[in-house]
């Protein structure tokens, strides 16, 4: 696939797509399987779990829910501003990310109660500058 490095038509073509899953962010010693990320750190390595992984294995320390957004454009690693336009507008709603950039897309952990909402902006914000 070939990544997209234009700003303006990477902002006109998010493409975000809701995930069903609640997920939840942890810290733990070692992998866990069925984590569909992770980040080691010196203190433990973050994980992203779907609900289920966090309750199977009954973890107490956890974050707050989170819903998974995937923006579906093929975003070219060294974009400049694709994020930062995205986290100043969800930013001016008060709506907090967690994103990972990973080969081919960006992936956005918003707070769960504010999954539907923050879809609907990214879906606006996009449409906005296809009309610019």
């Amino acid at each position: 696939m070939k990544r997209i490095k234009n700003l303006e038509k990477l902002l006109k073509n998010l493409n975000p797509v809701l995930n069903s899953e609640k997920y939840f962010i942890i810290s733990y010693n070692t992998q866990i399987p069925g984590a569909i990320g992770l980040f080691k750190e010196k203190e433990g390595v973050t994980q992203y779990l779907e609900e289920n992984y966090v309750m199977k294995l009954n973890i107490k320390e956890k974050s707050k829910p989170y819903a998974l957004i995937s923006l579906n454009n093929y975003s070219d690693l060294e974009t400049i501003g694709f994020l930062a336009n995205i986290s100043n507008v969800l930013a001016k709603q008060g709506i907090s990310i967690n994103v990972v950039s990973a080969y081919y897309h960006d992936h956005l952990f918003v707070p769960w109660e504010r999954r539907e909402e923050t879809l609907h902006i990214l879906k606006n914000f996009s449409e906005f500058i296809k009309k610019k």
